[in-house]
């Protein structure tokens, strides 16, 4: 026999405990040291999430469980919660109007908890859990599920279900699972539901994915997201380590920009599309996996204004290219505050009063890119090709100086106009085309110097003959595309031809 394994077994159980301990203090300093010494801290864990089967599921079983009372575990007693449960039977309380944070489930709550879910709006649960931990705990886990409750019977009482889980009493999960448990939320919010989140005891693992959402969803501070969550959920979040982690989730964030890129040598359009998909979720990153954020969301907003009759096409035109009759200057401080809230990836639009700004605030993007999102090269190589030439052929001859992520872009300003056209067939879009041209060319400073928000162009055409060939390109591709008729939306052959010529 190992005589150290041998000499581990004769030590005295306080002895034992204070080895287990101690181990356990080392792992959160190599914890805590990793998240210092990176602003970008990554444990080494990958966490995926997790799906319930009837896989074997093996039982976690670790110094905690043996701690907390085995079946008359504390942490899953509703009368030891010091403040009145937010749910009769379970140890909880709202954290916000919107969020639970509560003890695990267990098959035995479920027929009281849920008619109460149902009856305070949760549509979702969120569990932190690992399949298999604390085993001994409470009632236990169920055999095949790996969870003291199946959540099926969520499910069938049409509350969704959501496993982000990760090993208890540390902080051992990555920036990608926080954003994933930051959909979640973020998804239910959208719906108008509330959300339920658990752990085991739901004080340490819950404090985090709840106070992360804060910081993501509601702009919080770290320090005062902790401490709401601390205020309304008793002897929580008290390990540093899950503390650090927060302050670290928000540094991270705080590095989202979309006005303030430095000018990195080779950097293009898909480097900055695929910066963006490390922060945004849900709908938002699906529809933004080619096109930078700020385009989609400004062109959207304008889209829903279109369909609510909000505005008509004719306004949306104004607001991008201006009208003559109306010379009041813009909020320039409001502007600023704009490109903050974007470079914050605070995409809500609501309170904007004057709907010029918004065209501004997208111009701004494309104006302080640290690259032209058209070269010159390409505008003037097109030239020779516009008259009698389909999109294609002229994309065959210029792709090479083209960008893919680029090429998105066009089309979707080129989408967008033809939404407008479709919306009154009157309204000229050559100004359109121009002023967006400006921008994609990085051929500001041949606007007037009054230029705000009115497209009153200087007339120098050897100094913008780049801006006249793409505008005409632009309109162009509008005109063919708007030829196809009733196949306008659903051409995608051009970007698979694009794509081809591109080699991806």
């Amino acid at each position: 026999m190992d005589n150290a394994n041998s000499n581990s077994r004769r030590l005295p159980p306080l002895e034992q405990e204070n080895q287990q301990s101690r181990a356990m203090s080392q792992k959160k300093n190599i914890i805590k040291q990793q998240m210092i010494s990176s602003n970008k801290f990554e444990p080494k864990t990958s966490l995926q999430n997790k799906k319930t089967g009837p896989a074997p599921i093996e039982e976690i079983d670790n110094f905690i469980c043996y701690f907390c009372g085995g079946q008359d575990c504390k942490k899953e007693q509703a009368n030891s919660n010091k403040n009145k449960n937010a749910i009769e039977g379970l140890h909880s309380d709202w954290i916000t109007d919107n969020i639970l944070a509560m003890q695990r489930l267990s098959t035995t709550l479920m027929p009281k908890v849920i008619p109460q879910f149902q009856q305070h709006n949760i549509g979702a649960v969120i569990n932190l859990q690992q399949q298999g931990e604390h085993a001994q705990c409470g009632p236990g886990i169920l055999p095949g599920i790996g969870f003291s409750y199946n959540p099926e019977s969520l499910q069938q009482a049409k509350i969704n279900f959501f496993n982000y889980g990760w090993e208890d009493m540390t902080a051992d999960t990555t920036f990608e699972n926080l954003l994933k448990i930051c959909s979640a939320f973020d998804l239910m919010t959208k719906k108008g539901k509330k959300v339920a989140v658990h752990c085991h005891a739901g004080t340490g693992r819950t404090g985090v994915a709840i106070v992360a959402w804060l910081i993501y969803g509601e702009r919080m501070p770290a320090e005062e997201a902790i401490r709401l969550f601390q205020s309304r959920r008793r002897d929580s979040l008290g390990k540093s380590a899950q503390r650090d982690l927060l302050k670290a989730f928000e540094k991270f964030l705080s590095n989202r920009k979309w006005y303030a890129y430095p000018k990195i040598s080779g950097l293009i359009n898909d480097d900055i599309v695929q910066q963006q998909n490390q922060y945004v979720v849900n709908e938002l990153k699906n529809k933004t996996k080619l096109i930078p954020a700020p385009l989609y969301v400004i062109f959207n907003r304008f889209l829903i204004f279109l369909e609510d009759q909000i505005l008509t096409p004719q306004q949306i035109l104004q607001a991008f290219v201006g009208d003559p009759l109306n010379l009041s200057p813009l909020n320039k401080d409001e502007l600023q505050k704009l490109i903050k809230q974007f470079d914050a990836h605070n995409f809500l639009l609501g309170q904007v009063t004057d709907i010029r700004l918004l065209p501004q605030l997208l111009f701004s993007y494309f104006d302080l890119l640290p690259w032209q999102c058209v070269s010159d090269k390409f505008a003037l190589d097109i030239k020779q090709h516009l008259n009698g030439t389909q999109i294609l052929d002229i994309f065959k001859q210029c792709a090479k100086d083209l960008e893919i992520g680029s090429f998105y872009i066009l089309k979707t300003i080129v989408s967008f106009a033809l939404q407008l056209k479709i919306a009154d067939t009157k309204i000229d879009l050559k100004t359109f085309f121009y002023r967006f041209s400006i921008s994609l060319l990085q051929k500001y400073q041949y606007l007037d110097d009054h230029f705000i928000g009115f497209s009153l162009i200087r007339t120098n055409k050897i100094e913008i003959v780049q801006i006249v060939f793409l505008q005409q390109f632009l309109q162009k591709w509008h005109d063919e595309i708007l030829n196809l008729n009733d196949k306008i939306f659903e051409e995608n052959q051009l970007s698979k031809d694009f794509r081809e010529l591109k080699g991806v």
